[in-house]
């Protein structure tokens, strides 16, 4: 179960405003990547009382439910995207440090230290602590990474389900299914699709 050692240690050293970011998405063939900043309310630094765990391991219901915790509470929070051409150009690690200093940006405060899931992020002179596996040790970013999941995922099932609906997106969330790869040899590819990403790059469509 994540815990909030890391962020109350922190406090005890003086920072303040502690940032857990976790992204989403980096593994699909289709739609963005999006991050999660997330500033967490004090009262869930405290024995985690909600439960939040690494969003890969709680189903779509109680992703809905703890996100909906998360953002009527008094945690701030930040969102940010790399969209599926800035992937193509830029490349998938590059693009996933671009979605989180975005939602680094969008929270609207300075963060004092950084905690994130696997990846060395550099943002102004802030402090950042990257560990593997983040989401199952940090409360803060197991959160983040709730937020991040679900905002993706509603954007494939509200938006990118309707605009594209041979892809089975509502289903996949643009991973490589067994469907979603059928549909693309079928259709061909869609204007959101990753052209960068095998098995796509290796087809002749």
């Amino acid at each position: 179960m994540p815990h909030a050692e890391i962020e109350n240690e922190a406090k005890k050293n003086g920072y303040i405003n502690i940032l857990g970011i976790d992204e989403a998405g980096r593994g699909p063939l289709a739609g963005p990547v999006v991050s999660a900043a997330l500033l967490l309310d004090q009262k869930y630094l405290e024995g985690n009382p909600l439960g939040l765990q690494d969003s890969k391991i709680l189903t779509f219901r109680q992703r809905q439910r703890l996100f909906k915790n998360l953002i009527y509470s008094k945690s701030i929070f930040g969102i940010g995207f790399s969209t599926h051409d800035e992937i193509d150009k830029f490349g998938i690690v590059e693009c996933t440090k671009l979605s989180m200093t975005r939602a680094i940006s969008s929270c609207k405060i300075k963060p004092d230290l950084m905690i994130v899931d696997s990846i060395k992020l550099e943002y102004e002179s802030t402090q950042c602590v990257s560990l593997d596996k983040a989401d199952s040790i940090s409360v803060s970013v197991a959160g983040a990474s709730i937020i991040a999941k679900v905002v993706r995922d509603n954007m494939m099932i509200r938006i990118y389900k309707y605009l594209y609906p041979d892809y089975f997106l509502e289903a996949n969330k643009g991973y490589g299914s067994k469907l979603h790869i059928e549909a693309i040899k079928s259709c061909g590819i869609s204007r959101i699709h990753r052209k960068s990403f095998k098995p796509i790059s290796t087809m002749t469509l």
